[in-house]
């Protein structure tokens, strides 16, 4: 889905470049993309909770396997992407769970014309293209929490947020 949109982008630069010049991409209004999606995965039987070394209690075993979860999923999205995401912060929730937050940032890439000089006689094209960047930020959160859905049988729901703007 991200892919689509992104080469989506890049038709309208190509398109916005070859009808009304480079002027018109200073005028470019930004463009917001949105993905909100949920699962939940089945972990053990209730009742049954790891002790972490030297901790006891369900919490801190459970809230280090929530941020493993999280971490998996960014790394994911990440591969998925082509991008590399870096937390920018990370807290627990007091009924159960973890939310982290991260960033990243994309460059679109797509050729400009360069603009045609009666006394060129060169008809090499691939030298008549320059390259046209235009950034585009990401913002992603992942929140991992309990799943009580099912009555005997522990889960997790793991949220994803991901918003792109460029």
């Amino acid at each position: 889905m991200l892919g689509r949109f992104l080469e989506a982008q890049i038709l309208y630069l190509r398109v916005k470049l070859q009808t009304a010049g480079e002027k018109a991409l200073l005028k470019l209004d930004p463009v917001l993309f949105a993905f909100d999606g949920e699962y939940s995965t089945v972990t053990g039987q209730r009742g049954c909770q790891n002790n972490v070394q030297g901790k006891s209690g369900p919490e801190h075993g459970q809230e280090e396997e929530m941020q493993k979860e999280a971490a998996s999923a960014v790394r994911e999205l990440g591969s998925t992407l082509l991008t590399e995401f870096k937390s920018t912060e990370g807290f627990m929730i007091k009924s159960g769970g973890v939310i982290i937050r991260y960033k990243c940032a994309l460059e679109l890439i797509t050729l400009r014309p360069l603009p045609k000089t009666t006394d060129s006689k060169d008809t090499n094209t691939s030298s008549s293209h320059v390259p046209y960047m235009k950034p585009v930020f990401g913002e992603l959160e992942v929140a991992v929490v309990p799943d009580d859905s099912h009555n005997i049988l522990v889960g997790r729901r793991t949220i994803i947020r991901f918003r792109m703007l460029g």
